[in-house]
């Protein structure tokens, strides 16, 4: 719920305008987790930079690409029960 009359004393206190007061509540509100998001995100970073055991990500992402259906129909040879 929404306490007008607090924002009134803000306004007054800071000498901004109400609308300002909202779009920084609004600002602190929702764009705060994005901030934090990004924190975790560059914290695993810092973690996983030394780590020898993890594989290239992209030869990885390579490895999940290569396209091996039709190997795989092949010798499954799956025409003959057509």
């Amino acid at each position: 719920m929404i306490c007008w009359p607090c924002y009134a004393l803000e306004q007054r206190r800071e000498g901004t305008s109400i609308s300002y007061l909202v779009r920084d509540a609004v600002r602190e509100k929702y764009l705060n987790k994005r901030e934090k998001r990004r924190n975790a995100m560059e914290a695993w970073i810092g973690i996983a930079k030394d780590h020898t055991d993890l594989t290239d990500s992209i030869e990885y992402v390579r490895l999940l690409r290569r396209d091996d259906r039709w190997e795989r129909f092949e010798k499954n040879d799956c025409s003959n029960n057509l």
